[in-house]
């Protein structure tokens, strides 16, 4: 036992714990000790640019006003900002589950994120607390959410480009989300339990990055083109307004190829891109993969002749699967599962992870960024940038005057956190 001394209150509180002590007696050359002593650190000390990002954006603050309060002012401790901050802040640092609440309630950096005293503030919202402020959204809450982080990255794009752009293209994909969830059903063609996520880029000029601009939970047994049009119709409505007389391009994959979709998008005076256009009138390329999905000796099983096999057009396709197409497209080969109200939460989660995966954040968190034509681009992807930017050693120090974030000197990447942060506001 190992007794430590605690400030609780102002007060210095003895209290007795187990030693977090572990010994290597012959790993490397010397007797190897590592112990979990030091106070008040964390594994997020990049994270700080998370915060001055959204301190430009306001994008936490513009996605907790679409939210109605229904709770007693009373007994509420956190704000439903706080919630959304917390959650936005967490998911982008690794910690998607609402479990990860209670085992961060102290961590000095995430309470700073929040604006709040490293050392004495108030811990964060506990899992109880998480789980239903996310089980409390409705479908008009969700709605509005999901339009207003559209809004931001479009309006981030229009600031950096002056709004003017010539072309922007949208891609529409759809990405099994694998997981024993509600809402997880049997997909044929991916041959698992998934979700059938929506996911919505938008592509500026000819530039190579793509922006993740909105995302759509669907059940698992979803037709590829169910949400599509609502999807494309708002983003379109929102571009045009924000680009004045901007040509709008939609890239779409075999999947969406739905008679109505495809109706409206000509009405929307809109040019596209799809998987099948060209392929359905004897492409040489489709003629050479339509022979395929025979078994050996060209003997064909009941399932193999109801397949069809396509391959698009090379630059007509943004999905990166092989396509396969049921016969008879022209019908729905699934019926729909709509949300239920239980299953909100899971729709609040894809929302808030949208700006976690670099929806809004991504541009301002490179070290390239704002730049006329890098020479060598900082590649950053949700995961390599956390690893690479936020997940830093920290130790946080507070003093009567100032808040001193200590990082590990070692820190390859130095140089690419110190040019975002002074992007960001930052002074040397």
């Amino acid at each position: 036992m190992l007794k430590t001394l605690c400030r609780h209150g102002g007060v210095a509180v003895e209290r007795h714990t187990v030693t977090q002590t572990v010994l290597f007696p012959d790993l490397v050359a010397k007797p190897l000790v590592a112990t979990f002593d030091q106070a008040h650190a964390s594994s997020d000390g990049g994270a700080i640019l998370l915060r001055a990002a959204d301190q430009r954006l306001q994008l936490t603050t513009r996605l907790s006003r679409c939210l109605t309060d229904a709770r007693d002012p009373d007994r509420v401790t956190h704000a439903l900002s706080d919630l959304v901050a917390q959650r936005v802040f967490g998911i982008a640092c690794g910690y998607p589950d609402a479990n990860d609440g209670d085992r961060l309630a102290d961590d000095p950096i995430q309470k700073l994120l929040l604006d709040r005293h490293p050392v004495h503030g108030r811990p964060l919202a506990s899992q109880p607390t998480v789980s239903r402020f996310e089980n409390g959204a409705g479908p008009r809450a969700l709605y509005a959410m999901g339009r207003e982080l559209a809004a931001t990255v479009i309006e981030r794009h229009r600031r950096r480009l002056r709004g003017r752009a010539r072309r922007i293209t949208i891609d529409l994909t759809d990405d099994p989300t694998h997981g024993a969830q509600q809402l997880t059903f049997f997909h044929g063609h991916y041959d698992t339990w998934c979700y059938l996520p929506l996911l919505a880029f938008l592509t500026f000029e000819d530039e190579a990055d793509q922006y993740l601009c909105a995302a759509v939970l669907r059940p698992g047994n979803a037709a590829t083109a169910t949400g599509a049009r609502d999807l494309l119709k708002r983003l379109i409505v929102l571009l045009r307004e924000a680009f004045p007389g901007v040509r709008v391009r939609v890239r779409l994959d075999g999947g969406f190829a739905h008679p109505t979709l495809l109706a409206n998008l000509d009405t929307w005076r809109v040019e596209r891109r799809d998987g099948l256009r060209g392929a359905l009138v004897g492409d040489a390329s489709s003629r050479h993969h339509q022979g395929r999905g025979r078994a050996p000796g060209g003997a064909r099983s009941a399932r193999q002749r109801a397949l069809r096999h396509y391959q698009s057009p090379p630059d007509a396709a943004v999905d990166l699967r092989a396509r396969v197409l049921w016969a008879g497209r022209d019908r729905e080969p699934h019926q729909r599962t709509p949300l239920r109200p239980r299953d909100r939460s899971h729709q609040l989660l894809a929302l808030l992870g949208q700006p976690a995966a670099g929806a809004a954040y991504r541009r301002g968190l490179r070290p390239d960024a704002g730049a006329a034509a890098p020479r060598r681009p900082y590649s950053l992807c949700a995961r390599s940038g956390r690893e690479r930017l936020l997940k830093i050693g920290a130790r946080v120090v507070a003093s009567a005057r100032r808040f001193v974030v200590h990082l590990p000197c070692g820190f390859p990447d130095v140089r690419a956190w110190q040019t975002i942060a002074r992007r960001l506001g930052a002074t040397s």
